[in-house]
């Protein structure tokens, strides 16, 4: 049987986790259903070392290992696409999952590599981590549109964060064009992402994630969007911010 954590306020939807799960092992597979997450790896990390070097943040000034002294929470890691870059990059990590399944996948697909002495892999969500404040950043990629309650996810995904420690989230904008391109075209035309992966009316505009970054304590950075080329497969960081975005922000000390 499927193991589904819950939690107090439940962020988490049986139906998502459920589907992803079904999923679970073809995660590692380059031309699989998760070809889109491969392909936008390379842009995520640069995003997160950016993010990181803008916030004066980084620690070590080794080339290969600029995370050295980092404690980085990988939430809705899936398996572990992003998780495994960032460990090799230095940082100790904690990636989470609400899917067993995902874990397992991520487990396995871990203990073949190189370099990952430093990644951990915990089922469960944001708020069933006993870890509050402990980490210097707090990341989780395509995974708000897939989320029950918003405001609680990103609210926990800020208790994570040490005072000072950035917090990294990237989604999919509301509007016409993200539905065309995201729905229509990604699941219906070209079939780059399973039928049923993306329901349009969970995303989220950068203006409506930038209030949750304020309301969970947390200062946001101007969102960037992000573009892809279906002609090569890569993913290049862009002013428009229609349909793929990422946002940053940095968790504010609370004042006594």
């Amino acid at each position: 049987s499927e193991m589904c954590i819950r939690d107090s306020s439940s962020t988490i939807s049986d139906a998502e986790v459920s589907k992803f799960s079904a999923l679970a092992a073809q995660w590692w597979d380059t031309s699989g259903p998760f070809k889109p997450l491969h392909q936008m790896n390379a842009a995520r990390v640069r995003f997160v070392l950016d993010t990181l070097a803008e916030h004066n943040a980084l620690q070590s000034s080794s080339a290969s290992h600029p995370l050295d002294g980092l404690r980085i929470a990988d939430i809705g890691c899936g398996g572990g696409l992003l998780s495994e870059p960032l460990a090799r990059l230095g940082a100790d990590v904690v990636a989470v999952d609400a899917s067993e399944r995902n874990v397992s996948a991520a487990r396995a697909h871990a203990s073949q590599g190189i370099g990952l002495g430093k990644l951990e892999y915990v089922v469960g969500s944001a708020d069933s981590l006993d870890m509050r404040g402990d980490f210097d950043l707090v990341c989780s990629f395509e995974v708000v549109e897939h989320v029950a309650e918003v405001a609680a996810f990103v609210s926990s995904l800020s208790e994570l964060c040490k005072d000072g420690a950035s917090l990294c989230m990237s989604t999919m904008n509301k509007t016409p064009v993200s539905w065309l391109v995201a729905v229509v075209a990604a699941e219906q035309i070209l079939r780059v992402v399973p039928e049923g992966t993306h329901d349009w009316q969970q995303f989220i505009p950068p203006e409506r994630l930038a209030e949750l970054f304020r309301e969970a304590n947390v200062q946001a950075d101007q969102p960037i969007g992000l573009i892809y080329n279906p002609v090569d497969g890569t993913w290049t960081t862009s002013s428009v911010t229609a349909v793929n975005y990422m946002i940053s922000g940095r968790k504010l000390p609370k004042l006594v």
